[in-house]
């Protein structure tokens, strides 16, 4: 996938960067030969080691760290230690070591020979390797935090979804009862018109009859009734009639 992808590039550039080191080595090499072939020759003095050790470095970084003033020992020291990335990287290296007790000593020189090199390629090679599976192993923890983290985050809608059809569900037998207590009243409600009604259409019929009859005092009470019933005016209470007696004086 991509990520193998990715760490197989690394590798490969690693492989790459180790190669060109071993190139620069068997420069090394060619001039240790030299030195061998010269036997009993007088040892390299500072300045033929020096020449060979600015091999190692860019050569226009070099020479721009020359012309700033700097010299040549400290400026070769920063372009080692910083790997010749840029001027800038290696000011700031100087700017931070310039006060060490060794920063103006000379730069030591060992001559590796072939099985110390295989050594070192393959040490690199290894350190390589190393960071790529340790890269792997970061990648799968922090996919299992990130798998942890979705879980959660599932049963956590999860919860929410259930909470939610749960109150609906509550809310729906809520209404529900409402709605049937409403129904209820209206039912009540009706029926209670409907006996109103009923009255009404009674009393109506006993005025009525009362009417033909001419029964005044029935006529004022199914009145009186109908008039409690609907909310009317009461009726008028009829007159009674009564009879006068005169009584003649002896």
């Amino acid at each position: 996938d991509d990520d193998e992808d990715e760490d197989d590039e690394e590798l490969k550039k690693a492989m790459e960067l180790s190669l060109k080191e071993e190139e620069g080595d068997d420069m090394t090499d060619d001039n240790n030969d030299e030195e061998e072939k010269k036997g009993d020759e007088p040892q390299m003095s500072d300045e033929e080691k020096l020449a060979l050790i600015e091999k190692s470095v860019k050569p226009d970084l070099l020479q721009m760290m020359l012309d700033m003033g700097f010299p040549k020992i400290r400026a070769l020291k920063s372009l080692i230690e910083t790997g010749s990335a840029s001027i800038e990287a290696a000011t700031e290296w100087l700017d931070q070591h310039q006060n060490d007790e060794d920063i103006d000593k000379m730069i030591e020189f060992t001559i590796e020979t072939d099985e110390q090199k295989r050594e070192r390629i393959e040490k690199q090679k290894q350190k390589v390797k190393d960071m790529i599976e340790m890269k792997k192993k970061l990648r799968a923890k922090e996919e299992k935090k990130k798998e942890r983290e979705r879980e959660k985050k599932r049963r956590e809608l999860g919860r929410k979804a259930h909470e939610a059809n749960r109150n609906w569900a509550d809310t729906k037998r809520q209404l529900e009862k409402e709605k049937e207590k409403a129904e209820k009243k209206r039912v009540k409600e009706e029926k209670k018109r409907m006996k109103k009604l009923l009255k009404i259409d009674k009393l109506q019929r006993h005025i009525e009859q009362a009417e033909r009859r001419g029964d005044e005092e029935a006529l004022f009470k199914y009145k009186s009734d109908l008039a409690k019933l609907t909310g009317g005016s009461a009726p008028k209470e009829p007159v009674k009639a009564t009879t006068t007696t005169n009584t003649q004086k002896k």
